[in-house]
């Protein structure tokens, strides 16, 4: 047990219910029966005040690049365009009202910024009392932090869900119809992939099930981000740095959580490039020594993490529009608007949910 462990048995109180998730997911990627959709516990409570391994702080760096794609996004969601084709389209959808989920809603920032100049538009054109908005993440602080930001900022009614819709597809219940998905970040793509699926049958897969979530009929307004097959390196420049590596380390630490603090994230390197065959942003771990990992519940059993083998924690999937919208054409979506930025590598795109034919 190192130093920094020793500190948090120290200041940290009982571990939250995520950490039962996190275990079950560590152990499919160990077993190499999973790759991906780790990050998500990057943002997981921090384990002390000023925890300098947080993956909420080292987010905030992260952010800090004009570059990012989450920044490039906001200036999308800004665009008169935008407005034009996706936000006045579902105001026009939403005679008699609406309910608005935002999956994977994120920090608070993030929603005031994204989220909360639509919700606006929408209770300025159809009345507060016609709108509801949800906050679903798997982190329940930060469902209940967008919640009540909502709450005070539009004054609409809100509600916080705690749930992985990637790998929850159960149907959602909300009031008011239509149902209205908003999905930003490219969060869609960020999709686990299992042993054994082809690569754009998870993807189209995981469309199809938010899709049922919400119902046939629902809207889904999303992001993605794509890079030139040939050259990658404008989509991948933004994920190399020093910040994002501390982000998907921090990813590496709670994992320690859950191995009886066996597993040394010290011992590996970060490492992040871009698979040319899925189109995909891989980010992931390398560890320098073998290293023998106790598996939960510690009854004796363990895997050893071979020096040089790569662990997948964060697959971000970069389609262009063409690749985009025929997975959500498989997926049962109907394309109906978009808007694409001034580089030609960002887009924002409205879709509706028509079920299986």
């Amino acid at each position: 047990m190192n130093a920094y462990s020793t500190a948090l048995k120290e200041q940290v109180g009982p571990m939250p219910q995520i950490i039962s998730k996190l275990r079950q997911d560590t152990i499919m990627l160990l077993n190499g029966e999973r790759a991906g959709h780790m990050g998500e516990y990057a943002f997981m409570p921090q384990r002390y005040v000023g925890d300098p391994l947080s993956g909420i702080s080292s987010w905030k760096s992260v952010v800090q690049n004009p570059d990012f794609p989450a920044n490039r996004e906001l200036h999308l969601l800004r665009h008169p365009g935008f407005h034009e084709k996706i936000t006045d389209h579902l105001i026009q959808a939403s005679a008699n009202g609406a309910s608005i989920i935002e999956f994977g809603s994120g920090t608070p920032e993030a929603v005031k910024l994204k989220t909360i100049p639509l919700l606006e538009a929408f209770a300025a054109a159809r009345g507060k009392d016609a709108l509801d908005y949800t906050a679903l993440d798997i982190i329940p602080n930060l469902a209940a932090s967008c919640k009540t930001l909502v709450e005070k900022d539009v004054d609409i009614r809100s509600q916080a869900m705690v749930r992985d819709f990637i790998t929850d597809s159960s149907r959602i219940h909300l009031d008011r119809p239509p149902h209205i998905g908003l999905l930003w970040g490219g969060t869609l793509m960020n999709v686990p992939y299992y042993k054994g699926l082809d690569h754009d049958f998870t993807v189209a897969n995981q469309m199809r099930k938010i899709g049922k979530a919400l119902g046939v009929g629902s809207y889904l307004a999303t992001t993605h981000y794509w890079a030139d097959n040939q050259d990658p390196s404008q989509c991948l420049a933004p994920y190399q740095t020093d910040e994002n590596k501390a982000m998907v380390r921090s990813i590496l630490y709670n994992i320690q959580r859950v191995l009886d603090d066996a597993f040394d994230p010290e011992l590996c390197d970060i490492t992040i490039d871009y698979n040319h065959t899925t189109h995909t942003i891989e980010m992931g771990a390398v560890s320098r020594v073998d290293q023998i990992v106790p598996i939960p519940p510690f009854n004796g059993a363990s895997l050893t993490i071979k020096a040089g083998q790569f662990l997948n924690l964060v697959n971000s999937v970069k389609l262009d529009p063409f690749q985009y919208d025929t997975l959500a054409q498989k997926a049962d979506y109907r394309v109906i608007n978009s808007v694409v930025d001034e580089q030609n590598h960002q887009r924002a795109v409205l879709l509706q949910y028509r079920g299986p034919a």
